[in-house]
């Protein structure tokens, strides 16, 4: 099967996933679990049991990924309204 650039797609897309809290989590617990999880993604054995599966852990802030998500979401929202693409529920 060819990659999406070998079929001709110009595509710029990357995959992410993250670890959400309620909105009205404390700010010493998110501060906590925050700072415990780039603890863990920079521990060696959880790199190299990654790094088989493609999967590179960043270990982002909660304001880094925050704009993440605000780029992301204005981002593929452009892409959905131009290519009229509509939620079904």
């Amino acid at each position: 099967m060819p990659t999406l650039k070998e079929a001709g797609a110009d595509v710029d897309a990357v995959l992410w996933s993250g670890i959400f809290v309620p909105k009205a989590t404390p700010p010493a617990i998110v501060s906590k679990l925050e700072s415990e999880l780039m603890r863990i993604a920079k521990l060696p054995d959880v790199i190299a049991r990654l790094k088989p599966l493609g999967i590179e852990a960043i270990g982002n802030s909660s304001d880094e990924f925050t704009k993440i998500l605000a780029a992301d979401l204005a981002r593929w929202s452009e892409v959905a309204r131009a290519s009229n693409i509509k939620i079904e529920q």
